[in-house]
């Protein structure tokens, strides 16, 4: 079975029903953004497509959402919103988006400057949204570049430098390690040629990650799927040269294809899937 073909049939075979909140199905869709990119598949579109339907009310508001909450799961499906958008020509999934961006232009900051939401008390934190920045710093990476006219790039790159200061790489845990190659691996991937220095910057960061994390011998299957798609896509966007790492990353993805139980997971793998029919050809 070829890669893409893995790839939809994981998109394909993943029970919308099996999460109550709908939200974090999102990161299934972020997959299949991946893969509709390289396949233009037409039941893929019609799936992300659908999904957004779901999350949305018929005016574009976001069902189940309250901004003054300043939580950090609504941020997932916010690429979905924009990719429907583009998609369709709709402004009901714009409005959805820009909601979402507005909500940051008031989400509390600690003295780092990084984005943190509120406890369930509804006070501030002081602790970075570090479990939502997967899905939080890549939707404003993306926003920035095709609807703000970049103005928002200074501002993401001291947020990504201030998140490489905080993670502590050589220190940090496996497992939010591969995570974080993920964030900076979507970042870069968002993150236009036309502004090279900030493109460059983030990857310099992204390049550092992946080096630190081959070298890490306690990843688990979670851990090399997140391994494999942020190593593949580093290659692709020329953050590390892609011959030397490739065969790692498709060697944890064979290792780890059948082991992807969150959401999280399964749209990683779904995207690493796409990105080794790339690095085959």
């Amino acid at each position: 079975m070829s890669y893409i073909t893995q790839s939809k049939e994981y998109l394909t075979g993943y029970d919308f029903n099996a999460n109550a909140d709908k939200k974090h199905a999102g990161f299934v869709m972020l997959g299949g953004i991946a893969l509709y990119e390289l396949t233009k598949d037409d039941e893929v579109k019609k799936i992300l497509v659908d999904y957004a339907d779901e999350c949305l009310n018929p005016d574009g508001s976001i069902k189940d959402y309250d901004a003054n909450e300043y939580g950090i799961a609504g941020f997932i499906p916010g690429r979905v919103y924009l990719f429907a958008y583009e998609i369709t020509g709709d402004e009901k999934y714009k409005k959805a988006a820009e909601l979402l961006i507005e909500q940051l232009k008031s989400q509390p900051r600690n003295e780092m400057g990084l984005f943190v939401k509120k406890s369930k008390d509804g006070n501030e934190g002081t602790m970075p949204c570090y479990n939502g920045c997967d899905a939080l710093y890549p939707f404003y990476a993306v926003y920035g570049t095709k609807y703000d006219k970049k103005e928002n790039y200074n501002d993401l790159v001291a947020l990504m430098k201030a998140l490489y200061k905080y993670s502590d790489i050589n220190n940090l845990s496996t497992k939010k390690l591969a995570m974080y190659a993920c964030v900076l691996a979507d970042v870069t991937k968002e993150v236009s040629e036309e502004i090279y220095e900030h493109k460059r910057a983030i990857a310099d960061m992204l390049k550092s990650v992946c080096k630190e994390l081959v070298k890490r011998e306690d990843l688990d299957n979670a851990d090399k799927i997140m391994a494999a798609k942020a190593l593949l896509k580093a290659g692709k966007e020329n953050a590390i040269l892609s011959e030397k790492y490739v065969g790692t990353a498709i060697k944890y993805y064979n290792e780890a294809c059948n082991e992807a139980a969150t959401p999280m997971h399964i749209g990683a793998l779904i995207e690493a899937a796409a990105l080794c029919s790339v690095s085959e050809n």
